[in-house]
């Protein structure tokens, strides 16, 4: 925020949304952005299926989200997934706001509008694109129309740019290339995909396990002699077992009857070549990224946020209610302390 090439500080992802908890920090509300984007985030969706559906299965799936453990969890945590679920969830409204003026004839404000989003939300986060591409294939294949295709690309990539604008008053575009240089390279390093991630990503979506290998425990002991003189020991301490981790709090139990509907809503919405496909296409789009790259709570965010649209689909009424009373069950069970977060099972101890 003090004008410093966003190169030089914490470069691995893209500014916008740093800069979004920089402001709110600066005015000391940055506790106030999560809750604020996923607000907004959750409200966009609701019209969506308003749209789409009808306002009672609209507000089934506001309660279904916001009494999600994941998505309660994730308002007090300032990361850059609520601003991306923010810039995703409004260029998803857009689209199906343009598929629908095309009925009649209206003009395509919203395409450039979604345009615009597309780009602010990959200049959040990276991981957008696994919502934004899907739903714009999608939306092609409804279409069958790509003259505006390139104008998309255009307004998109100018707003993406615009995020590094310090990255060009510093160091013009070769600091701009080397930024996504050095950003590739972390990708690449930090976020393999391999096939435990992706085991323990799908394990957690259906059952909320994942199974871990303690190798073992490094214990650093740090002793200040005086001011110049600092001693420290390293021991480690071989553990060698396998773990299964089971974590109550992280999503709705929902999630996998969703998960379980995913692919038929692709299929009947490519088949009728409604709206739908464009929102059933995102929600698959947005498994990849734990699928990928790991459990990490706040990577099921996007998922969190768009499985309940497929519920809402196919659901019943009663049947909605009930993962409802599930999910109030859950909270307070965690709240009061009748279960934990997260319990660990050692399943086996192999010879060292």
């Amino acid at each position: 925020m003090s004008g410093v090439a966003p190169y030089n500080i914490n470069f691995e992802h893209p500014p916008l949304a740093k800069y979004l908890i920089g402001t709110f920090n600066i005015f000391n509300i940055s506790y106030l952005l999560p809750t604020i984007c996923i607000i907004i985030s959750v409200l966009l969706i609701y019209l969506i299926v308003n749209r789409l559906a009808n306002s009672e299965y609209a507000l089934f799936y506001a309660i279904m989200t916001i009494s999600d453990t994941l998505v309660i969890t994730s308002l007090f945590f300032c990361l850059l997934d609520p601003v991306a679920l923010l810039f995703c969830s409004g260029f998803l409204y857009a689209m199906v706001r343009h598929i629908d003026s095309n009925k009649c004839d209206c003009d395509t404000w919203w395409f450039f509008i979604a345009a615009l989003l597309a780009g602010l939300a990959t200049a959040s986060k990276w991981s957008s694109l696994y919502i934004l591409v899907p739903a714009l294939l999608a939306f092609l294949a409804l279409r069958k129309d790509i003259k505006e295709l390139p104008i998309f690309l255009v307004i998109a990539s100018l707003a993406y740019i615009a995020s590094f604008a310090i990255d060009f008053v510093h160091g013009s575009m070769a600091l701009f290339v080397e930024h996504h240089i050095k950003m590739i390279k972390y990708m690449g390093q930090r976020h393999k995909p391999t096939f435990p991630l992706f085991l323990n990503g799908l394990l957690t979506i259906m059952f909320k396990i994942s199974v871990w290998h303690h190798r073992g425990i490094e214990y650093l002991t740090i002793k200040i002699a005086n001011s110049t003189i600092v001693n420290y020991s390293l021991t480690y301490e071989s553990i060698n077992r396998t773990l299964i981790e089971f974590e109550p709090w992280l999503g709705s139990f929902g999630w996998i009857i969703a998960l379980f509907y995913l692919l038929r809503l692709v299929r009947d919405s490519l088949r009728n070549k409604d709206p739908w496909l464009v929102i059933a296409s995102a929600t698959l789009g947005s498994l990849v990224l734990p699928l990928l790259h790991g459990n990490l709570g706040w990577y099921y965010l996007f998922y969190a946020a768009l499985a309940p649209t497929v519920l809402c689909h196919y659901v019943s009424k009663k049947g909605i209610i009930l993962l409802v009373a599930m999910n109030i069950t859950q909270i307070a069970l965690l709240e009061l302390g009748l279960i934990n977060p997260k319990y660990s099972f050692e399943l086996f101890n192999p010879p060292t």
